[in-house]
């Protein structure tokens, strides 16, 4: 609507674009930032960019993140990835991997809800997508690929002890994907 300016932009692909002088998403635009983020702080503060990471971990928490695809093939495939997506809408999940959700967010009805049942309405344009935000940060998203043949599955999860992260983040990944695994296994 013509309003503010475009800063920057990246994927879980690892792909970033800033400014208006890039033309796409890539590592090379990544690797320059990180170089110029490297020199501004060894030059103004004095501190090397691990330094810099450490401050925001102890400020923010560590976090982790993975990412699962499913490939489902043909007719049968389309209709497995829409009854896992209707599954997951119904289920009521209230944890996964023993983390409780804090909000369930569903981008194609464009509504989020809260465990005490409270709706809200989304902003962001609607798109067959399903989040659960878990209490404390992180989350689980689902999301059945528009162009090929797949369903994924984003996983972030945070602890204040790096140590705990792949536990806990395997365990979330277990949770849902069990449900998952019924709604395949029921097709069989």
């Amino acid at each position: 609507e013509g309003w503010g300016e475009y800063q920057y932009g990246f994927e879980e692909s690892y792909g970033y674009r800033a400014g208006k002088f890039v033309r796409d998403k890539d590592a090379v635009i990544a690797a320059a930032l990180l170089c110029e983020a490297t020199l501004y702080y060894k030059l103004k503060e004095g501190l090397s960019i691990i330094d810099v990471l450490d401050k925001i971990y102890r400020r923010f928490g560590y976090f982790i993140e993975d990412q699962v695809s499913i490939t489902l093939k043909g007719i049968k495939g389309k209709e497995q990835m829409t009854q896992i997506m209707d599954m997951l809408r119904t289920a009521q999940i209230s944890e996964l991997g023993s983390i409780p959700i804090e909000r369930t967010e569903d981008y194609e009805l464009g509504i989020g809800r809260l465990p005490d049942g409270r709706e809200y309405n989304l902003v962001l344009p609607k798109s067959n997508v399903l989040r659960f935000s878990f209490i404390g940060g992180g989350f689980a998203m689902a999301r059945p690929s528009g162009t090929e043949p797949k369903i994924k599955f984003y996983f972030s999860v945070k602890s204040d002890k790096p140590e705990l992260l792949e536990g806990k983040l395997n365990k979330v990944k277990e949770d849902l994907l069990s449900l998952v695994n019924r709604v395949l296994q029921s097709e069989d």
